[in-house]
This record gives structure tokens, sequence and C-alpha cells, in this order.
């Protein structure tokens, strides 16, 4: 993998990646292009020295871009970025100290249910309800 041309992607996946390198085959060998480590949602064979993708769910700064064929890998450091993650609001914006009480924390790109952004014991997304002020976090939606 020399290049990767569209070097972001929002961090649900589904972004139109071009991979340009050498030696991905003289026929479709059935490649298998990932960022980040996580599989691309398809890879398309297009020559020897190109494959296209629809990139996988993730996020993160200076992503590895990697690209299997047969028995054969090869990886390019550091050439991905997905979107930064935004909070626009949380409400309410004031509470009284020491009361367990539920936030909303609204925004995008905090991913999904799948993975961990912000701590606690569980996920977050979007939009999210804080169970305690030091507790569980409840996956609500992206935006």
């Amino acid at each position: 993998v020399v290049a990767v041309h569209a070097t972001n992607a929002p961090v649900l996946g589904g972004a139109s990646l071009a991979f340009s390198g050498l030696h991905f085959g003289m026929v479709d060998n059935t490649p298998v292009a990932r960022v980040g480590g996580t599989a691309c949602a398809s890879t398309v064979w297009e020559s020897d020295v190109s494959l296209r993708c629809a990139s996988p769910y993730g996020w993160g700064r200076g992503v590895d871009v990697s690209v299997d064929i047969s028995l054969e890998s090869a990886t390019a450091a550091a050439l991905f970025t997905f979107d930064r993650l935004t909070i626009s609001a949380v409400k309410p914006a004031n509470l009284p100290p020491n009361i367990q009480s539920f936030v909303t924390v609204f925004g995008s790109n905090f991913g999904s249910n799948r993975f961990s952004r912000l701590g606690g014991n569980g996920t977050v997304e979007g939009s999210c309800i804080m169970a305690e002020s030091s507790g569980a976090l409840l996956w609500v939606s992206d935006s």
C-alpha cells in the first residue's frame, strides 16, 4: 500500500476509499482492505495497482491501512483519520453537587454502541444519558 485517496471518513463508515500500491495482482484474488485493523465493508479489486473499498466503522487519527491478498499482507502506517467527536450541548448545563442525576450530551461522531468512547461502564454515541455522575453511560444514537 502506497497511498489511500480520501484519507478521512465518518466514524460510521461507508466512505469510498481508493487504495494505490503495487502487486495487488493481475487478476482479482479477493483482496481485503483494512482501516485500523477492521476490514472494509467491501473491497473491489480494480487493477494490479488499485483497489477500492467502503470504509469500515471506526475512529481515531493516524490510523494504519492495510491490504491482505491470499497469504500476503502490506501495511502503511498512520495514513487515515476518522471524523472527530463533536459535543454541541449538555443538558442540563448545571446540577447541584453530590446528586445522582441524568445528563444528556448532544453531538456527533461519538461512534457506535460497539465501542466505549468516553469512559464509564457503558458506551456512548451522539446523544447519551449518563445514569449517574460517575457511572455508566447509555448509548442513544450517533446524533
